[in-house]
């Protein structure tokens, strides 16, 4: 019935923390046609009034050619603006009208518009604009000002100059959606290392954390995480990747304390990141942007040819033991969010946390007589602050589990992820079990039970139980 079941000192995936960033939004035109109004007969027969009907229905608002100038179809507007004598074919030949134009009419229906004339002006905020400067000023606002709109009216006027029927074509400044121009990469720096631990640690590729995300905080999948096989004593020495004496560390274990030593990591982006576009446009200062931890790459950084972003990242030596440990017998529970986890040496284990609102056997209590940090052990070589859990001395987080019932066959608990995160196991006697479950898997389940308190548990195992609440889903 187990599936996969892991130890918790096993998982090895890696959390890794995203800063969404805006996109740059670029002005377009999105336009809205507003309903026209009732046309009446003037002196017009009915047939001249159903073509005049007709000629309004086709006149949809449009997009101009060019979003450089949100409203160029209006330039023409000015010699005319006002006017109650242009003919049907004089007003369709002006630039903002032709484009709204979105199907002809039948020549019979442009015979019988010979009998009408028609005017254009704009409208503001409901009121006529009655010259064509108030108008130039009217379209150079809302051209400056995403959201902003700007409404033409066409005036339909028979033999006499009585008006017969108008038509509002309303165009409306709208950022436009842009072609992602943002590529930033981040890491984790200092990458952590035990004193005396081995050296080979930083070469495995699973070392590497680097994530990408675009300007809409979308993550690029990246590819080919390459640590140099190289450790060198400066971030100089790394970059020109020099052979001088001492330029290298060749030990087989961290044995200086508080030493750094520095690796440049090279990952690939899928072509569809547009690693070359961007740059280009950083490099020509309109617009691109590609960071490294925030700060802007430069060359050194990126390879066009092959899609590659290379970093340096520095590598921290821990401290001598200054631990002081005492044996203990509890439960510590993790509060509302997540736990980072500290390896034997102090330092946080980047791939590893403990689940929120998650309760966990511990044996050793230690301080550190630098600091004054307190730390409880919840596996060999594991440790969480005291600063993210509270401590209740009692080995037993309920006096057993009782109301034991069979599940329907084919139930299924899946934990939210990611599959850094260990969520802690417990036996029916409600002693917590010695291992527990990662992040972003699923266990079939076939009992269910409570405790005391009212909690829900679900049985994965023989005799290991999860208990119900934040991050862990029952189907």
């Amino acid at each position: 019935m187990k599936k996969n079941i892991k130890y918790a000192g096993l998982a090895t995936a890696a959390l890794l923390l995203i800063a969404p960033a805006a996109a740059p939004a670029v002005n377009s035109i999105s336009n809205v046609n507003t309903a026209q109004a009732a046309t009446t007969n003037g002196n017009l027969t009915d047939a001249q009034t159903a073509s005049l009907n007709k000629f309004f229905g086709v006149l949809q608002a449009s997009n101009p050619s060019s979003t450089t100038n949100p409203f160029p179809s209006f330039t023409d507007i000015g010699t005319n603006y006002g006017s109650t004598k242009l003919t049907y074919t004089q007003l369709i030949a002006l630039t903002s009208v032709a484009q709204a134009m979105q199907s002809t009419i039948l020549p019979a229906d442009v015979t019988n518009l010979d009998a009408v004339t028609f005017g254009v002006q704009g409208v503001r905020d409901g009121s006529v604009l009655s010259n064509v400067s108030d108008f130039n000023t009217y379209v150079k606002t809302a051209a400056a000002n995403p959201g902003d709109s700007v409404t033409l009216r066409i005036t339909a006027y028979d033999s006499t100059g009585a008006a017969v029927g108008t038509k509002d074509l309303t165009f409306t400044n709208t950022p436009a959606t842009q072609a992602n121009n943002t590529l930033a990469l981040t890491y984790t720096d200092p990458m952590q290392v035990a004193l005396n631990s081995g050296s080979d640690q930083p070469l495995y590729t699973t070392s590497v954390d680097a994530t990408v995300q675009d300007g809409d905080g979308n993550t690029i999948a990246v590819t080919n995480p390459t640590p140099d096989g190289t450790l060198y004593t400066s971030a100089d020495a790394a970059w020109g990747s020099s052979t001088a004496s001492g330029a290298t560390f060749t030990g087989n274990t961290f044995s200086t304390p508080g030493a750094t030593y520095y690796q440049k990591v090279t990952v690939t982006l899928p072509s569809s990141a547009n690693l070359s576009t961007i740059y280009s446009s950083m490099q020509a200062g309109t617009g691109g942007s590609v960071t490294i931890n925030g700060n802007d790459a430069v060359n050194a950084n990126v390879n066009t040819t092959n899609n590659t972003l290379t970093y340096l990242r520095s590598i921290k030596v821990g401290q001598a033991d200054n631990w002081t440990t005492t044996p203990v017998s509890g439960v510590v529970t993790v509060g509302s969010s997540i736990a980072p986890l500290c390896n034997d040496a102090g330092d946080v284990v980047a791939t590893r946390s403990l689940a929120p609102n998650t309760p966990w056997l511990t044996d050793q209590k230690r301080v550190n007589s630098q600091t004054g940090e307190v730390q409880y052990r919840v596996s060999t070589h594991e440790w969480v602050s005291a600063s993210s859990v509270t401590f209740a001395e009692n080995d037993k987080t309920t006096d057993g589990l009782t109301n034991i019932q069979d599940l329907e066959p084919g139930h299924v608990v899946t934990l939210d992820g990611p599959s850094g995160f260990v969520y802690q196991l417990f036996k029916s006697d409600g002693t917590a079990a010695t291992r527990g479950l990662a992040g972003d898997t699923a266990w079939i389940t076939d009992k269910t039970a409570q405790d005391a308190a009212g909690n829900t548990y679900y049985r994965v195992s023989t005799d290991e139980w999860i208990q119900a609440g934040n991050g862990v889903n029952f189907s």
